[in-house]
């Protein structure tokens, strides 16, 4: 376990910068203080790691997923596995709803979860009748070398000591096995304005925030190297309201964008304008999006998500 105020990464205690005093996204009473090393620049809250956060029977993030998405994500990273390994046996770390696991199980895969939530583990089982374990890694008996891919997505930036699990799944990873991981990613403008776009800043859940060479940094230092990463998704709705809001102009935008919808409308007139506007500026919209998802995100870096595919040291792939 990490001492108050240390770097995981770098191990430095006393050299750090304020970046904010954080409230939690979900507008719970927090003042937390989010801080960047000088020496390694990895962002981290510095907080003393013991308040237990419950992920049992209000388990938000199950409630909150949406399946058909997951479904095509995980689709998306079972491809690009495919590309390094063939199907063996894989352990996911935080299956949350436990799609990945159903569809890595359809295509071949041996599959194993591990989870800190007996809510969601039994919701698997009963779901999906998939094996998944109550507890964490280091409470674990696997043999050294038992798994051909360890997926951990959406987890890191909630444990208290990253690097010390990444050391721990070092061991439990075949020599040539695969690592896919996933984690917000600290580089977006929405996460530098600090607006109220931005829905991971959890201090009270969320210990640590990456960017691409933060990730990389830890991974290498546990004994990996990253075979691939990349940064998706975007919020530039969001990203608009934040920089007006900068300036004074408090609006919601992203409202405008969706189908409007004439019984929530306060009245005839609201409405019409609504769909003026929508029909105008969404098409321009549109446009923006792709040119930031094509163009912009692949030369900054700067997508909502980081994910990293990484492999042992002492593989030959």
């Amino acid at each position: 376990m990490p001492k108050l105020g240390y770097c995981n990464l770098c191990a430095l205690g006393t050299k750090y910068s304020i970046l904010r005093v954080a409230n939690d996204s979900r507008q719970k009473p927090c003042k937390a203080k989010i801080v960047r090393c000088s020496s390694c620049r990895l962002i981290y809250v510095y907080s003393d790691l013991s308040a237990p956060v419950s992920y049992d029977s209000n388990y938000h993030v199950f409630l909150e997923e949406n399946g058909a998405c997951k479904k095509n994500l995980a689709d998306k990273i079972l491809y690009q596995i495919s590309r390094y390994k063939i199907p063996g046996k894989l352990l996911e770390i935080g299956p949350g709803r436990g799609i990945f696991l159903k569809e890595a199980k359809s295509q071949g895969w041996d599959v194993l979860g591990l989870e800190v939530s007996g809510f969601a583990a039994s919701k698997i089982k009963e779901e999906f009748q998939i094996e998944v374990r109550v507890g964490t890694l280091s409470e674990q008996n696997f043999p050294k070398d038992s798994f051909d891919v360890i997926a951990m997505h959406e987890v890191i930036e909630h444990l208290h000591d990253p690097l010390g699990t990444l050391k721990e799944i070092y061991k439990f990873i075949k020599n040539d096995g695969v690592l896919s991981i996933t984690t917000p990613n600290a580089r977006t403008p929405n996460f530098w304005l600090g607006g109220s776009s931005v829905r991971y800043i959890l201090p009270e859940e969320h210990h640590y925030y990456f960017t691409p060479r933060t990730l990389q940094m830890l991974l290498e230092k546990a004994g990996f190297s990253v075979l691939s990463m990349e940064t998706y998704d975007h919020n530039l709705a969001g990203l608009f309201e934040d920089i007006l809001a900068k300036i004074g102009i408090r609006i919601r935008l992203q409202r405008f964008f969706h189908k409007p919808d004439k019984s929530k409308s306060r009245n005839l007139y609201s409405f019409l304008a609504h769909c003026i506007f929508r029909g105008i500026a969404n098409p321009i919209y549109k446009l923006i999006c792709k040119f930031w998802k094509v163009i912009v995100i692949p030369l900054t870096g700067t997508g909502q998500t980081i994910h990293a595919y990484a492999y042992s040291n002492q593989s030959n792939l």
